[in-house]
């Protein structure tokens, strides 16, 4: 055997060695539905309006808050709830955050750095833009189209839109033209 197939042997091993150490290190966390846990994170993701609720994460948990106070990308915060397990198969487990009690630090202006909380503040200027320009369906579907954005339809709307074939659903908001 060459030196170099040794080399990338030893590497694939490791590799292997340290994927399988991080997915014990996952599974044996013992987290189980209905248990109170206390979080201290920024908002991982960008936070989506649906209705009455927006959905954000933090670290590997979904929050799932009021819509009111909102709160952006990068904002730090400590959160008190009961977790809600959805088991997605014998090996793998989401966890759930459904309206726990929310803690809002005082704004550091820590997350206003970095490049990807400038983009996004830039995306919810151009929503802002396409808000007064465009009355509400129609401005959801151009921030959907041109931005990406997922923001909740009327329920009228997005049907219309299934049943024609513009629209297709696959977990995320996705457009798909037929001509």
């Amino acid at each position: 055997m060459s030196k170099r197939f040794l080399t990338y042997l030893t590497l694939f091993v490791l590799f292997c060695l340290v994927w399988w150490w991080r997915f014990q290190a996952e599974r044996s966390q013992d987290l189980k539905s209905g248990m109170q846990v206390k979080l201290t994170g920024r908002v991982a993701s960008e936070p989506i309006l649906q209705g009455a609720k927006q959905r954000f994460s933090i670290g590997k948990f979904t929050v799932i808050a009021p819509s009111f106070p909102y709160y952006q990308y990068g904002e730090k915060l400590i959160i008190t709830g009961t977790l809600e397990q959805q088991v997605i198969n014998s090996y793998f487990s989401r966890f759930s955050l459904i309206y726990p009690d929310i803690v809002q630090f005082t704004s550091d202006n820590n997350q206003k750095r970095g490049f990807r909380a400038k983009l996004l503040a830039w995306r919810q200027q151009l929503e802002g833009q396409f808000n007064q320009l465009l009355p509400e369906p129609e401005a959801s579907l151009l921030s959907g189209v041109v931005l990406g954005s997922r923001r909740e339809m009327p329920a009228d709307f997005w049907q219309a839109l299934r049943a024609t074939g513009t629209l297709r659903v696959n977990g995320h908001f996705a457009l798909v033209f037929l001509y």
